[in-house]
């Protein structure tokens, strides 16, 4: 029979094996933290292969010493319930993992109640040691605290009931068992908790990339619906107000109501090639387009001649300025969307587009007569300029003034943009 000092030895074999089960079972499986602080698997009410098996070798070692060990005097003949308690002892590794708590109480009342009948510990100290990694491996504090507490006044109710005599090895032993369950139970924790926040991190980053990706797409759809709104805006309200013109002076001036018919062609098929260069961004891989329009400063003389032929007075002004291709991009779709709300509901009077040189910036201002009350109201034309403005780096402002309606921007010049 086995002497006292069994207590302590030989369960780090055990402890060492069970550590290699559960990273198995980890790397196998994707644990979570439940509510109640312990680590459930997805077949949580399944009995595991792994804890059946530990039972059934832990259950033959016992019946191996019960049967055949040496033992003391002082302790109690062998009997069936010795045996039957080395069998429930084992049996409660089989749900350490649902019920890591309440597996290891029992087996450490088991022990104390061993203890207390006379009988020699032999392997039934396995579980309390094995159960005692399990609690401080779960991520639930409070528990591991109680655990650690609990199996201190187990090995003290052990000490004072076992009939064998307390000497060193059995008190070295105890603690260094008591140790290597503790922080085995410790790293595996450590270990599930690094890998809870890498698979956090990951998380989480993919997310932030889905989002990202997303906010792009919207950032890109807004693009479009601006480039849409200014170029289709600007060549249907010319036309409208062309085709308004030609049919007012159709029969007492056929030659300017043929011109009108001219330009609303020309307006058109430039509004086609503009939707077109629009509609290839969404076709990036079509090798047969090419970027036939692209919005520049030089493009405002034609600009402001498209609302000449509707009958309107343009008088446009361009100082020496130097931008970038965005930024005369912007300044050209700002003018676009200003002359045609001008013409739709400006005045009489002369349209004045001026672009002049300001330090670092260049300064586009239209100015359109207004007759009659002058309120307004900021609808999807002025917040397109806005947003087109602060994507530049640059500001929008508008105003009613004395004599009309103003519309000024500040853009960056090429220099400052390539900052």
């Amino acid at each position: 029979m086995p002497r006292r000092g069994s207590l302590a030895r030989g369960s780090g074999t055990v402890l060492q094996g069970d550590d290699r089960v559960d990273r198995a079972i980890h790397t196998a499986e994707v644990e979570t933290a439940g509510d109640d602080g312990e680590w459930i698997s997805p077949r949580r009410d399944r009995v595991r292969p792994a804890d059946v098996a530990l039972a059934v070798a832990l259950f033959i070692a016992a019946m191996a010493t019960i049967l055949w060990a040496p033992r003391s005097p002082v302790y109690r003949e062998r009997d069936a319930v010795q045996m039957g308690l080395a069998l429930v002892s084992v049996a409660t590794l089989l749900w350490r993992r649902s019920s890591p708590m309440a597996s290891f109480a029992i087996a450490a009342g088991l022990v104390v109640g061993n203890a207390a009948l006379g009988y020699p510990v032999g392997a039934i100290q396995y579980p309390v040691w094995i159960g005692l990694y399990t609690v401080v491996a779960s991520p639930a504090r409070s528990r591991q605290v109680a655990a650690v507490g609990s199996a201190l006044v187990v090995v003290a109710a052990y000490a004072v009931l076992d009939r064998g005599t307390v000497d060193v090895d059995v008190a070295v032993g105890i603690s260094v068992q008591f140790t290597l369950a503790v922080l085995g139970g410790e790293i595996v924790r450590t270990r599930r908790a690094v890998a809870e926040a890498e698979g956090l991190r990951l998380l989480f980053g993919a997310r932030e990339e889905a989002a990202i990706r997303e906010q792009t797409v919207l950032q890109e759809r807004a693009r479009l619906a601006r480039e849409l709104h200014d170029a289709l805006g600007h060549a249907v309200n010319v036309m409208v107000m062309q085709a308004g013109v030609g049919r007012h002076v159709f029969e007492e001036r056929p030659d300017y109501a043929r011109a009108a018919l001219g330009h609303i062609e020309t307006v058109g098929r430039d509004a086609l090639i503009e939707l077109d260069a629009v509609l290839r961004v969404l076709r990036p891989d079509d090798d047969s387009s090419t970027d036939r329009s692209t919005p520049s400063l030089a493009g405002l003389s034609a600009l402001c001649d498209r609302i000449r032929a509707t009958g309107r007075a343009v008088e446009l002004n361009v100082g020496d300025v130097s931008m970038s291709s965005s930024g005369e991009r912007a300044a050209y779709r700002i003018v676009q969307e200003a002359i045609t709300n001008a013409a739709r509901h400006g005045g009489p009077g002369t349209i004045d587009v001026s672009l002049q040189p300001c330090a670092d910036s260049v300064t586009v201002t239209v100015r359109n007569p207004v007759s009659g009350p002058r309120t307004f109201r900021a609808g999807r034309g002025l917040l397109n300029m806005e947003e087109r403005a602060r994507l530049e780096g640059g500001d929008l402002r508008y105003d009613t003034v004395e004599d009309g309606f103003v519309v000024t921007a500040s853009l960056p010049t090429a220099r400052r943009a390539g900052r």
